[in-house]
């Protein structure tokens, strides 16, 4: 008995130090995969760190991008209140240059008509002048032929006024 108690008991030491042995080595792979937990945990911890960082730069970036937006339709809107102006002023402008063309258009349609009439009469002034010039020029002539005539007539009388004298003074002596 004392044999199958020890050969027994060899057995149970035989598989206690199996166990033993089974729970070292999975002491080990515990002691393992405890290392790769925590080497696993501090990537994850670490992960964690750069996907919090990254999600502080996505709300940064995003707020800058709300804020560029925001720029961008605030001069979006000053550009077209630009444009609108810049347009308004455009036809005020292309309006005053309408009138003012107008303006000096009829000006000058009035100037051609004055100058027209003015020519006109000064045509017919001239026509009247010259005839006028030409009708003294008639009597001047008439004038001349007629002192001519008269100074012919004058001569005459002083030669038949020298003669009758002569002819008195024959007489009276």
């Amino acid at each position: 008995m004392r044999r199958v108690l020890q050969s027994e008991n060899d057995k149970l030491r035989f598989q206690i130090k199996c166990f033993e042995d089974d729970v070292s080595k999975l002491q080990l792979k515990c002691e393992r995969k405890t290392q790769e937990v925590q080497g696993a945990l501090s990537e994850k911890t670490s992960l964690l760190t750069v996907l919090k960082e990254k999600e502080i730069m996505i709300d940064s970036i995003r707020r800058q991008l709300s804020q560029t937006k925001e720029d961008l339709h605030l001069k979006e809107q000053e550009l077209d209140a630009y444009v609108r102006r810049a347009v308004a002023e455009d036809k005020d402008k292309s309006l005053i240059e309408r009138k003012e063309k107008t303006r000096i258009h009829k000006e000058l349609e009035t100037l051609e008509k004055n100058y027209m009439e003015l020519t006109h009469q000064r045509k017919a002034d001239l026509s009247i002048k010259q005839n006028e010039i030409d009708n003294l020029n008639k009597v001047i002539l008439q004038l001349e032929e007629s002192k001519t005539k008269n100074m012919m007539q004058i001569d005459s009388y002083e030669v038949e006024i020298r003669e009758l004298k002569k002819k008195y003074a024959v007489k009276a002596d």
